[in-house]
């Protein structure tokens, strides 16, 4: 029995080894959140990069192993690009939003797109004993790609804020100078449109209320006290990464990233959250400075896994450090399982 189990110890031992020889494919560093978008790459919510693998075939009856090499490489990076380009694609902006619903209807968001990815930079090459070549390119989805994205959202969230301040105007002047169609609107019965009337008139009081009390200050000197960067602790509640996340109250209002947000992610095109996958390693990222701010995320918001849903007392601390525009200076890390 003893020398049976000296017989076999050692090809457990070469089992286990060989589990752990590394495929070289991308890996992620410790802490690193790296999503899959296909079997060729995808992104590193972590660093904000996206890479996609080639793989290039020599031309049949092709002569001089430098020619060969030079023509399978290059064969390698035009499929490396076009794996690129479907998966930022893939890349999740909301909850249901991919970025290729932005290029379906931006020419600058798909100009945008193909020019980061004529610019990829090649982070390996590797020949084959049989002449192939596989390519491994990387683009960073900050830059261009979000400067553009988050405009186009801007935008669009401005058109539907001006839409409701216009429809609220329109109600009040209807209350005004046509007092009978009012009050027949105000019949359930007559105006089907009554809840939605009052709806509109809801979001312009909140929005009215925002406007007075949030006046970011700039340039401000913080105190020692203050934190210098924000991490969101969204473990355990099935939160996924995306270019957008949302972190909402616990009365379910965004807090986070509001428009001004927007518009200074835009502007210096860098994404408004990155991911990471261990707490430890995110409170000493540089990205949150010495003294970051940990709050716990409650749940996920309704259907979907890219907004996060606050306690009470973790939205007071959030909202007050908007309020005192600590955020203008500072950044945010979403840590997920």
């Amino acid at each position: 029995m003893s020398i049976s189990k000296y017989i076999i110890m050692p090809f457990v031992f070469v089992f286990i080894f060989l589990l752990y020889i590394p495929d070289g494919r991308t890996q992620e560093e410790p802490g690193e959140v790296f999503e899959w978008i296909n079997p060729s790459g995808g992104i590193n919510w972590t660093t904000g990069f996206i890479s996609a693998e080639g793989v290039g075939i020599p031309p049949e009856n092709s002569h001089g192993q430098a020619a060969v090499s030079a023509m399978a490489c290059r064969a390698a990076v035009v499929v490396a690009q076009r794996n690129l380009l479907e998966i930022v694609k893939g890349v999740r902006v909301e909850s249901e939003t991919l970025v290729e619903d932005f290029m379906l209807k931006s020419d600058v968001i798909r100009t945008a797109v193909s020019g980061v990815i004529q610019g990829a930079v090649i982070k390996s090459r590797k020949i084959e004993d049989d002449g192939s070549c596989i390519v491994t390119l990387e683009i960073p989805v900050a830059g261009k790609i979000a400067s553009h994205i988050y405009e186009d959202m801007l935008l669009s969230s401005r058109k539907f804020m001006l839409n409701e301040t216009i429809a609220g105007r329109v109600s009040g002047i209807m209350r005004f100078f046509f007092p009978v169609a009012y009050a027949a609107s105000k019949n359930e019965s007559q105006a089907p449109c009554k809840k939605d009337i009052n709806i509109i008139f809801k979001r312009l009081e909140r929005l009215e209320k925002q406007i007075q009390v949030e006046t970011f200050k700039t340039g401000r000197a913080f105190t020692e006290k203050d934190p210098t960067g924000i991490i969101i602790d969204a473990r355990g509640i099935n939160m996924v990464p995306s270019m957008s996340p949302k972190i909402r109250g616990w009365n379910s209002d965004v807090v986070y990233p509001d428009d001004k947000h927007k518009a200074e992610a835009r502007k210096n095109g860098r994404l408004i959250s990155l991911f990471m996958n261990d707490i430890i390693l995110a409170q000493n990222h540089p990205r949150v400075g010495s003294r970051p701010l940990v709050i716990k995320g409650l749940k996920t918001y309704g259907n979907s896994f890219t907004e996060i849903v606050l306690g009470k007392e973790s939205t007071n601390e959030l909202v007050s450090v908007v309020k005192k525009g600590i955020l203008d200076n500072a950044e945010v890390i979403l840590v997920t399982d």
